[in-house]
């Protein structure tokens, strides 16, 4: 499947550094610069279970489209949640929807040598994604 737009650029941000290395520490020097969520929202009902590190997450509909947001107590884990979220936010539940097998971001293509643990965790991450879209989703989006 094709990337989404957003999706798209942070992809060719991303490929434009090299090395794993190079590429962590421009999602870690990001991640500094991301507000935190507020402490009302890193509860237990929002936590993103199947991750060493706490990850919590957010979503909401502006509009009746979705915006996402994560956080959590290692950068890594929140600027790699972030770049996921990041993809999804501004799709329409039902486009979330039909990509459910197409993950954006989690595979490794970008080369940033992500641990397993990290991995699954972003797995789960999607998982809670794409069941927010399908709480949302109109029958008319999500089953053409």
């Amino acid at each position: 499947m094709n990337p989404w737009p957003q999706e798209r650029i942070l992809i060719e941000q991303i490929l434009s550094l090299k090395g794993s290395q190079s590429r962590l520490s421009w999602v870690v020097e990001r991640t500094r610069r991301l507000p935190r969520l507020p402490v009302t929202e890193r509860i237990d009902t929002n936590r993103v279970e199947g991750c060493l590190s706490k990850l919590w997450f957010q979503g909401s509909l502006f509009q009746g489209r979705c915006v996402f947001a994560c956080d959590s107590d290692s950068l890594v884990v929140k600027g790699v949640g972030t770049l996921v979220c990041e993809s999804c936010s501004g799709r329409l539940p039902g486009e979330i929807v039909e990509r459910r097998n197409d993950p954006p971001l989690l595979t490794d293509p970008l080369g940033m040598a992500l641990t397993q643990n990290r991995r699954s965790g972003l797995q789960k991450l999607w998982e809670r994604i794409v069941a927010f879209a399908e709480a949302h989703a109109t029958d008319s989006i999500a089953n053409p």
